[in-house]
């Protein structure tokens, strides 16, 4: 009787478990980047990027391609197992990695993205090193132009990026691209225009 009684119970339970999700209509959220953040990496993606140290050598850094696409994540809103609401969650990416053959400089890699659904970021990396990465509008604010970098016979400004274990640095201009790359305290390349 006990049994009868317990699966009665079990039954009845699942039922009106199954019966009290309400009807969920899935939305889609679209966060896209906007046109001043993409303008932050100035090239095409099938350039050539030159760099010349202070010791004197060359780096070539060939263009792979520039990438745009949308990343998507589900998201679970009600956070019940029994009872789900999953929303769409899209968000704009680009990507453009510059590869070359010198051993001292041979990768430099840009990424933008939205982050936390708003926030847009904006990544480097340099020789596949531990990232610099913070919000885009530190580098889309031109008034932080302040490190003049002389390029050919030109001197440009632009806002100095330290990486946070204080190894190397960049100096970041969102017209030119990566002005200076300060690789250590010894070796520094700046880009050649």
């Amino acid at each position: 009787m006990k049994k009868i009684i317990y699966l009665i119970t079990l039954i009845l339970t699942f039922y009106s478990c199954s019966k009290s999700c309400p009807d969920y209509q899935s939305k889609t959220y679209n966060y896209l980047l906007s046109d001043s953040t993409k303008a932050q990496i100035p090239f095409k993606g099938k350039d050539t990027l030159t760099y010349i140290s202070n010791k004197g050598d060359t780096a070539f850094l060939f263009g792979t391609e520039k990438f745009n696409y949308i990343d998507s994540k589900k998201i679970d809103r009600s956070g019940s197992p029994d009872c789900p609401q999953i929303d769409n969650y899209n968000y704009e990416v680009v990507i453009v990695i510059y590869n070359g053959n010198n051993p001292n400089l041979f990768s430099v890699f840009y990424k933008l993205t939205v982050d936390n659904w708003n926030d847009e970021k904006t990544i480097f990396n340099i020789n596949y090193e531990p990232e610099f990465k913070t919000s885009s509008s530190f580098f889309n604010n031109t008034l932080s132009y302040i490190t003049p970098i002389n390029i050919g016979s030109q001197i440009i400004n632009g806002r100095t990026v330290d990486r946070k274990d204080g190894t190397a640095s960049f100096v970041y201009n969102k017209t030119y691209g990566i002005l200076q790359i300060k690789m250590n305290d010894s070796l520094t390349y700046n880009l050649n225009k």
